[in-house]
């Protein structure tokens, strides 16, 4: 992987990122972890970067995600508590090995398109 796709993946994650945690925060400032719904809607942009990244923009989603939602928690004032309840929450863990297998699928399926490209 090239230093530019790389980059082109770090960036993609970090606006999905700002973009989900600020949505999130327009819409429920006093809990931006959403103690109240089951399925957290920054886990829409890890799916779509891990699917089409594959490992890579699995792991730059989700470490952005989190990074996002804590700064913005903190930045109105709120606690991080949501975060530890998120991380043990059901809903949010399978969403996680979803996630994973949606890296993994996409990771062959990118490398099955760049075997075919230079065949």
């Amino acid at each position: 992987m090239s230093t530019s796709s790389g980059r082109t993946i770090l960036l993609e994650a970090a606006g999905a990122a700002v973009l989900a945690a600020g949505g999130i925060a327009l819409a429920s400032p006093h809990d931006v972890w959403l103690a109240h719904v089951g399925f957290h809607p920054a886990w829409i942009a890890v799916l779509l970067l891990a699917a089409h990244y594959g490992s890579m923009g699995l792991f730059l989603a989700l470490g952005l995600c989190v990074a996002a939602l804590s700064a913005a928690s903190l930045a109105l004032g709120n606690s991080l508590d949501g975060l530890a309840a998120r991380a043990s929450n059901a809903s949010d863990l399978f969403a996680l090995a979803a996630a994973i297998l949606i890296a993994w699928l996409g990771f062959r399926v990118r490398g099955r398109g760049a075997a075919t490209a230079t065949a």
